[in-house]
């Protein structure tokens, strides 16, 4: 790699890693092949508004899109019967900036599921709006099309990445936390955060609502 390490993340289903440095590089590596590098991209991040901030991508994330039909409705709920509708799903590797940013690269796959060797990206990296106010310390996806993302703005999001008429959407908030935070796990049903405070916050919603 050769420079210092800041977030990785790995998706065993198709054999790839991702690793982020403070170089501003990101790196797509192949999990079977000695490490082998398939491809490395650099975020645009340090937005001129922030020309101060030494910007480098601080978290890293694979997330999958259904690429059958739309994930989710105009409501926001999610369309359970189309996630798994079709067996091809699209990659993406979705980078959160020290500067409070977001980028998603979509990953080119091959029919067996396997990255591209060859054309390793398929289209042009975009923007995932708002943006944080502060960096982007933790992502995760729990489920096709939702990413979470959080940091040191002290607040937790829930978007939806897929690709629509007015692009990514911000689907939930969670505000209140006293600090900012430093890791996320979820299991699609949670989601678990720490702070900076030694506390653990559990989002449990898989308790029924009278």
């Amino acid at each position: 790699i050769g420079h210092a390490i800041t977030s990785i993340d790995k998706r065993d289903e198709h054999s790839c890693g991702a690793v982020t440095t403070e170089a501003g590089r990101v790196n797509i590596l192949s999990l079977e092949d000695n490490a082998s590098a398939y491809g490395s991209f650099f975020p645009p991040l340090d937005a001129p508004e922030r020309r101060s901030i030494s910007a480098f991508p601080a978290s890293v994330a694979f997330v999958e899109i259904p690429t059958s039909e739309e994930s989710f409705d105009d409501s926001g709920k999610e369309k359970m019967e189309n996630l798994g509708a079709s067996s091809q799903t699209q990659l993406l590797v979705a980078t959160g900036g020290n500067d409070g940013s977001i980028f998603l690269q979509p990953v080119a796959l091959t029919p067996t599921t396997e990255v591209d060797t060859n054309r390793p990206f398929s289209k042009p990296m975009r923007p995932l709006r708002p943006r944080h106010f502060g960096p982007v310390t933790c992502l995760t996806s729990p489920k096709p099309g939702l990413l979470v993302s959080a940091g040191q703005d002290r607040g937790m999001r829930v978007s939806d990445v897929t690709e629509g008429p007015d692009g990514s959407m911000c689907l939930y908030q969670f505000v209140g936390y006293k600090v900012w935070m430093g890791s996320l796990w979820t299991d699609g049903n949670r989601l678990v955060s720490d702070g900076a405070d030694n506390t653990v916050v559990v989002h449990d919603f898989t308790k029924k609502r009278i």
